[in-house]
């Protein structure tokens, strides 16, 4: 219901871009072309607050936050979208420079992170559900992970996490499927095992 109410939001290709990537909002913020390459994302700063509004900071949240990301399918593709998204707002004219912010702010400049995660309680509020935040994505994208099997500490790697417990305390929430797929594996393996 998210979607449906959420879809035509000037934010999506944000969102959807926060759940293939990991990425923290500030950092997505901060993202500029020269930073996309054909086979990965550099992740080199985050948007910060200063006394003059909105800034690239000088270096990441953490020590392990600087990273790079493996480019897939899903990533290129909104990647593509917003490029044409970017020539059509027209900020730099008809040409849209290296330097050009990938998710910049509707008349340019940053893109303030409140403002994204204002628009996304709306539209939860909207749709009828609890509000959640730009985070929430990041969230989803490690639980999706250790779900699908990927490493812990590769899932840590990708999202910037000095502390491999933070990836696995704070947000590697189990699915239910997981959770029942676990208690059968356990059961089939038990049962081998008094077989033999």
């Amino acid at each position: 219901s998210f979607r449906e109410v959420f879809a035509d939001s000037y934010y999506m290709p944000l969102v959807d871009f926060l759940l293939a990537s990991g990425m923290r909002l500030g950092e997505a913020c901060a993202i500029r072309l020269c930073d996309v390459k054909a086979d990965r994302i550099e992740v080199l700063v985050t948007v910060t607050r200063t006394q003059n509004g909105l800034e690239r900071g000088e270096d990441g949240k953490t020590e392990a936050a600087t990273r790079s990301i493996p480019m897939n399918e899903e990533l290129k593709t909104i990647i593509a979208r917003q490029k044409k998204v970017l020539k059509v707002m027209g900020l730099n004219g008809d040409i849209v420079s290296l330097d050009s912010l990938l998710f910049p702010g509707q008349r340019g400049g940053f893109l303030s992170p409140n403002v994204v995660d204002r628009a996304i309680k709306a539209a939860c509020i909207k749709a009828g559900i609890d509000p959640f935040t730009s985070h929430s994505c990041r969230a989803t994208f490690i639980s999706r992970g250790l779900s699908s099997g990927i490493s812990p500490k590769v899932l840590a790697d990708l999202v910037g996490h000095d502390d491999l417990s933070m990836t696995l305390n704070l947000y590697g929430h189990s699915f239910e499927q997981d959770k029942q797929t676990a208690m059968q594996k356990m059961m089939d393996d038990w049962s081998m095992r008094k077989e033999a």
